[in-house]
């Protein structure tokens, strides 16, 4: 599943910290979200999202989980928008 929404300027990094804490209340469990660099990230496969690659992000972050669980969400600051992606 990805999702995207927008979000106030300066807002994206509370969105992304809030849909984390979220995400491990959820699954009960904390998990590590660390940093991933935009360019080790892959696009999602253009079946599912013509409308958006990774690399349309010019000026943003993403953060992964680190246990093996698809899991990531990419931040696009200058657009103010957040793209989510979760799976089975």
């Amino acid at each position: 599943m990805y999702i995207r929404f927008a979000v106030g300027s300066g807002e994206e990094s509370n969105a992304v910290d809030a849909i984390l804490a979220d995400h491990n209340k959820r699954m009960g469990e904390y998990d590590s979200y660390p940093a991933v660099p935009l360019a080790n990230m892959m696009s999602p496969p253009a079946a599912q999202m013509s409308w958006w690659t990774v690399n349309s992000i010019t000026n943003g972050y993403s953060r992964g989980s680190t246990n093996g669980q698809p899991f990531y969400i990419w931040a696009d600051l200058s657009r103010h928008t957040i793209y989510v992606h979760a799976s089975d």
